[in-house]
């Protein structure tokens, strides 16, 4: 059977720059595994001396795990790297042995895959340089493509596969495609700002959700045809909070708290994350109750470094409308994670928002340029959509805080 592949418009475009690249993916701490077919083909290659003595510092056996597709892990150096990244930002294994010889997770980054039915989505991770410095020269936006391929489902490894007619036609993926152009058709209409787009947004999946609570599913159609219409011309569904300040200094505490969450987690170079807590003055003392912290912040220098990213931005709006759809994308997002409603999966792309420009912001200065913005998105990218764990410490967060209507969410991206 053939394939209906769709993906962005920049995705051919895209190739591994290796040794250009200053944020290599094989030198970031990340803990990679994989299964026990990669680590076959890997230890059972033919090496020369040279590489064979660095299989043996390069991989560990995981023996006491029930997982199938964790059976051996990558040690990495105490600098944070693979064992078989070279002096020219190269990985000596593919060098030698060739790109199939690489484990899965080495031959996939930045891609994601996702089936359904007759068709594969493909998107590409920002925590990858290239693809950030791609989104950022890419000022008509994102467009997915269509094209057909030969092969079936079976060759892709998808995060989301969704392959029998009965999984099809259950509650949300029965509208799949419909809620998936709603979604691109709001976050790509410039003629609202990207804040208002994101309420838009939380407005449509808000419905969604209570249609399917409801058991009303049969409406959604009709509800996101309605919603795409009146979206083209008129403004009035944001009357109501078109008037609602900006609360930039609890946001930023928000992002202090999820700041130390991913330093804790140990998602972000050291020196990266000193430099983030001295440009907002951040610091964290702890309380008699060793569970718990204060935060100290500068609301002056919030100021400060959030001038500088709108400056750098003026113009080019659409880079944070790239940046935001292709979030999206890649995660799939409201559909990936079944355990998360479509409310829950809003809550955590306004979290994405909020959290993603605090980061840029504090890693620039009056004289930045580009290359301080793809940086920050890059270790941020690494952090938010790398690791499964910061997420549901992110929601679990929000919850715990009781801040999950629309309006908290409202003055969570307002900037």
């Amino acid at each position: 059977m053939n394939l209906n592949i769709i993906e962005p418009n920049y995705f051919k475009h895209f190739h591994c720059i290796g040794g250009e690249c200053k944020q290599n993916c094989c030198s970031c701490s990340w803990n990679i595994t994989f299964d026990k077919k990669d680590y076959l083909t890997v230890k059972n290659a033919k090496k020369s001396k040279k590489l064979q003595e660095l299989c043996t510092h390069a991989f560990r056996r995981v023996k006491k795990s029930d997982n199938p597709s964790i059976y051996a892990q990558m040690r990495m150096t105490e600098e944070g790297s693979c064992h078989f990244l070279d002096d020219n930002g190269f990985c000596a294994l593919q060098k030698e042995c060739g790109y199939k010889v690489l484990p899965d997770v080495c031959r996939r980054f930045p891609r994601q895959y996702f089936t359904y039915l007759n068709s594969a989505e493909q998107y590409l991770s920002t925590g990858c340089e290239e693809v950030v410095r791609m989104l950022m020269n890419l000022p008509q936006g994102i467009e997915l493509t269509n094209g057909t391929s030969i092969g079936n489902n079976k060759s892709f490894t998808s995060t989301l596969s969704i392959q029998t007619m009965e999984k099809a036609n259950s509650l949300p993926f029965k509208y799949y495609w419909d809620i998936k152009t709603l979604l691109i058709s709001i976050m790509k209409n410039r003629n609202y700002s990207v804040e208002d787009r994101l309420i838009l947004l939380g407005i449509a999946f808000k419905h969604i959700d209570e249609l399917i609570v409801a058991n009303e599913g049969d409406k959604i159609p009709a509800y996101i045809d309605g919603l795409i219409a009146a979206c083209a011309d008129d403004k009035s569904m944001l009357d109501d909070i078109k008037d609602i300040e900006p609360k930039t200094n609890q946001n930023a505490i928000n992002f202090a708290n999820m700041f130390k969450a991913m330093s804790d987690l140990n998602t972000m170079p050291r020196n990266f994350y000193k430099k983030i807590q001295l440009s907002y003055g951040i610091s964290y003392e702890q309380t008699e109750d060793i569970e718990h912290f204060t935060i100290q912040i500068s609301y002056s220098k919030i100021e400060k470094q959030l001038g500088f990213l709108f400056n750098m931005l003026s113009g080019r709006e659409y880079i944070i409308e790239n940046f935001m759809l292709n979030a999206i994308l890649y995660l799939n997002l409201p559909f990936t994670d079944t355990n998360m409603s479509f409310w829950d999966s809003y809550i955590f792309i306004c979290q994405v928002y909020s959290l993603m420009l605090f980061m840029i912001a504090g890693n620039l200065s009056e004289t930045s340029d580009d290359n301080d913005i793809i940086e920050a998105f890059v270790i941020f990218s690494r952090c938010m959509f790398h690791n499964k764990t910061l997420r549901n410490n992110l929601l679990e967060f929000i919850k715990s805080h009781k801040s999950t209507t629309l309006g908290s969410m409202v003055y969570l991206i307002k900037f």
